[in-house]
């Protein structure tokens, strides 16, 4: 719970980021609830009360919630808008989304001191991706030292 991001890099413009590493509650968030749901019970029934379970379970609901938007808002890339969920399922679609983020960056005053995208750009090569580009092939050789090389190994 405390210790729950992690850095890695974005797959697009290799910054340094942090992710939420969990996406779904653990036991501590469950604790939380039932202490959520106490406070509750004994705040306004002032004993034991079937309905804070009903507290207990919409304090669970909500918090999966939070906790889920928590961690697919850590995904996208703060500096080039770039989201690896939508680039696994539609390619196109996650191109589009970083070219409109990084426009509106362009256009956004709050983005005019804060360094600059570096991208490297594709180049695209008209040649098959089966062609071999023409390089000498140099058959192994064994090397041998010769008599001369001999006579200087020894006089070092």
């Amino acid at each position: 719970m405390f210790n729950d991001r992690k850095k890695c890099l974005c797959a697009f413009c290799g910054n340094i980021k942090k992710v939420y590493t969990q996406k779904n509650i653990t036991f501590i968030h469950m604790v939380l609830c039932f202490m959520v749901s106490l406070f509750f019970m004994w705040s306004f029934w002032q004993t034991w009360d079937l309905r804070s379970a009903l507290v207990f379970l919409t304090c669970l609901c909500v918090m999966e919630i939070l906790i889920h938007i928590r961690w697919r808002l850590s995904l996208v890339c703060k500096q080039c808008g770039f989201d690896p969920l939508v680039y696994l399922k539609n390619k196109n679609l996650a191109a589009s989304q970083v070219k409109s983020y990084l426009d509106r960056r362009k256009l956004n005053p709050n983005f005019l001191l804060a360094p600059t995208v570096k991208i490297k750009p594709i180049i695209k090569n008209s040649k098959s991706k089966n062609s071999v580009p023409n390089k000498k092939i140099i058959p192994s050789t064994k090397v041998t030292i010769s008599d001369k090389g001999r006579e200087l190994q020894n006089s070092l």
